[in-house]
């Protein structure tokens, strides 16, 4: 769980760094695929959760057949993490069950792979 929280950390310093490189003049980048967050239930509580993350590609139709990570942390207790991958439902949705032991805010980051994607985006979800 350490190397993927320090390989994480690695790939953000590397892709701020590069961003901060690239001069005015840069071509903005375009979104390949979409992802949202949503949980059941819904607003998040302690205990059993399930996370259900919707992918879809620049057209808006579902991206299914991808591998989905979940990486997320206490944002105020660095200790705390849970990681896991999801389980494809068809339809572009995927989701993992997992369990929130502890209320506040989390950071909830999904990566999704299906080559030649590889992106990842980050929700702050709080819970009660």
């Amino acid at each position: 769980m350490r190397y993927r929280s320090l390989l994480l950390s690695f790939l953000f310093v590397g892709t701020l760094a590069v961003s901060a490189c690239s001069g005015s003049d840069a071509t903005p980048t375009i979104s390949l695929a979409s992802i949202k967050l949503t949980t059941n239930p819904n607003p998040p509580i302690l205990g059993k959760i399930e996370l259900i993350i919707t992918i879809t590609d620049v057209n808006g139709q579902p991206l299914d057949e991808a591998e989905v990570f979940v990486f997320s942390s206490h944002t105020e207790m660095t200790s705390m993490a849970m990681n896991g991958k999801a389980i494809a439902k068809g339809s572009g949705q995927y989701a993992l069950q997992t369990n929130f032991p502890m209320n506040g805010r989390w950071k909830i980051t999904v990566q999704v792979k299906k080559p030649p994607l590889n992106i990842t985006e980050s929700f702050i979800v709080d819970f009660k």
